[in-house]
């Protein structure tokens, strides 16, 4: 997993918080039996589980498109925001999986509500150019 923000030091660490959008990227490959469990909820609460915050009352607003591509890959893009101690964050989760079903990659943007809407924008060009090249 790995950490990105707008500033130029390489220390950086994902902060759903933070007053600047900042955000991670994880690639995993997944075992036989998340291969065989594999659906859109499963890859949509990775790292942050929709469907546990949902059950917490946290989850406030929630959007979201299904993504397949010519190459197979498949998954979702959700925006939302979450209730973090009576302060709202807002989030883009991309999670999608390769064709064979065998790796799993994340992308997740994000920053305060207030910050997301004002550099929504930005975190749209970000998270539109995933691009994932397979090795």
């Amino acid at each position: 997993m790995t950490a990105f923000d707008a500033s130029r030091e390489a220390n950086a660490v994902f902060d759903p918080m933070a007053d600047a959008p900042n955000g991670l990227i994880r690639v995993r490959s997944l075992t036989a039996a998340e291969r065989d469990g594999a659906s859109l909820s499963s890859i949509r609460n990775t790292i942050v589980d929709l469907d546990q915050a949902k059950e917490a009352g946290v989850l406030r607003a929630v959007t979201g498109e299904e993504i397949q591509d010519a190459k197979g890959l498949r998954g979702q893009r959700v925006v939302f925001s979450l209730d973090i101690e009576g302060e709202l964050t807002t989030m883009s989760k991309t999670a999608l999986v390769d064709a064979k079903t065998s790796k799993l990659y994340t992308l997740l943007v994000g920053c305060r509500a207030a910050c997301y809407e004002k550099h929504k924008g930005n975190i749209d060009k970000v998270v539109e150019s995933l691009t994932i090249k397979e090795r």
